[in-house]
């Protein structure tokens, strides 16, 4: 009996050690498994960071693009208007060629159209019947079309006499 008693006690150790061999395989797969996963996530967030990239640079591009199309838009309206002298050295732009009596009398400011903003100049009666001025209301220039500028003519002391 003692011999069935150890061969019992053999295929009990027998099945532990299938036991543990099983687990040491299960172990070694499972690291396997993880590795991959390490490099499975790993693509992925190469992936993303991709997607991530392209985002911005359609972004970019579709800046770009639009950058371009007020570009365009700029020079095709830019080519209606020429630069005119009103008086020596006074100059506005106007628009080349109309028909339209109220397009012919406007006048564009020339530095700020240079920058290719498209501001009308608007007169102003300055000393009444001794001067007569065109004022850019977006960059503050003063054209002297008749007269002279003068100290009080000053943007500083127009608006002191308004307060």
């Amino acid at each position: 009996m003692p011999d069935a008693l150890a061969f019992a006690g053999m295929i009990q150790s027998l099945q532990a050690m299938a036991n543990i061999a099983k687990a040491l395989i299960g172990l070694h797969d499972e690291r396997v498994v993880n590795e991959r996963v390490v490099e499975l996530t790993g693509e992925i967030l190469a992936a993303l960071a991709a997607q991530a990239e392209q985002v911005v640079l359609l972004e970019h591009v579709r800046d770009l693009e639009k950058h371009l199309a007020e570009l365009n838009a700029w020079n095709a309206d830019k080519e209606k208007y020429g630069l005119r002298q009103i008086r020596p050295g006074v100059y506005a732009y106007t628009l080349k060629e109309t028909t339209n009596v109220l397009e012919k009398s406007l006048m564009l400011c020339a530095n700020c159209y240079e920058q290719r903003h498209k501001s009308i100049l608007q007169e102003e009666i300055r000393d009444p019947g001794r001067c007569r001025v065109l004022v850019c209301h977006l960059c503050g220039a003063d054209l002297y079309v008749e007269g002279e500028r003068r100290p009080e003519h000053s943007s500083a002391a127009r608006k002191s006499r308004r307060t």
